[in-house]
């Protein structure tokens, strides 16, 4: 049974603290669980040059697309390892986006099929949610107009009554919704947000995998969940990544 191993996560490029050494340890988390397909957003030039590009392309991966957007000062990529071999990928802009967010689709060669590939950070906020929900339904369109396999995974800064009640076939969900990979954005096991005095804080599953029919995941976990050496109690971010392993009928 053919496996796809993923990584999508948030890297916080837009926090300047530490933000060498926190890239640095992201890359050393994701390489070292060996992933097929890595979709990172907020990313920065500082972090994509100077750390992602040098780390991935040196273990085997391709950028896709090949660099940054120039639209915005952060956004979205994926890196697709070899022997995976990439023959489209493009970024749309979500022309309602007030936060120049953009859908990232890559088209890959995998196990003798077109497997579609798909991330974007979705727009954030409360007040961001009438977009969000147009963004998803973008997601949820493409997943389902392409005729081999496809998977989503970003953040989709989703609360779950924006979602409440839709036909989503999310991996967490379809797993059983485990308690430890329930929250993906938790100030309490991640404080890098949280002030020097502050206890506790806000918790949300921001970070999802969607996929379309014929997959079956069968694991899940959190990475990036201790702080990085020499950075001040930081963690290389304040989302943690999500690592899922899916299998096709």
């Amino acid at each position: 049974m053919p496996t796809l191993r993923l990584i999508t996560w948030n890297l916080d490029g837009l926090d300047t603290r530490h933000i060498d050494l926190r890239t640095e340890a992201a890359c050393r988390a994701i390489l070292e669980r060996g992933p097929d397909v890595v979709f990172l957003q907020e990313v920065v030039e500082r972090s994509f040059f100077g750390h992602l590009r040098p780390w991935f392309t040196g273990s085997g991966f391709r950028a896709a697309p090949p660099t940054l957007s120039r639209r915005s000062r952060y956004g979205c990529v994926m890196f697709i390892r070899s022997p995976l071999r990439v023959t489209s990928a493009r970024r749309t802009p979500f022309e309602a986006s007030q936060m120049g967010r953009a859908l990232i689709r890559t088209v890959v060669h995998w196990e003798g099929r077109e497997l579609l590939l798909l991330t974007a950070h979705m727009e954030s906020l409360r007040d961001g949610a009438p977009e969000r929900v147009r963004q998803l339904d973008r997601v949820l369109a493409a997943l389902t107009a392409h005729a081999g396999p496809a998977v989503f995974a970003g953040d989709t800064n989703l609360r779950d009554s924006e979602v409440r009640g839709r036909d989503i076939r999310d991996a967490w969900c379809l797993l059983g919704s485990p308690r430890q990979t329930r929250t993906t954005w938790d100030m309490r096991a991640i404080p890098n947000k949280r002030g020097p005095n502050e206890q506790g804080g806000g918790y949300a599953r921001f970070d999802r995998v969607f996929l379309n029919p014929g997959w079956r995941p069968s694991e899940m976990s959190l990475i990036g969940m201790a702080p990085v050496a020499g950075a001040d109690g930081l963690f290389p971010s304040d989302h943690a990544g999500l690592e899922v392993l899916l299998e096709r009928d």
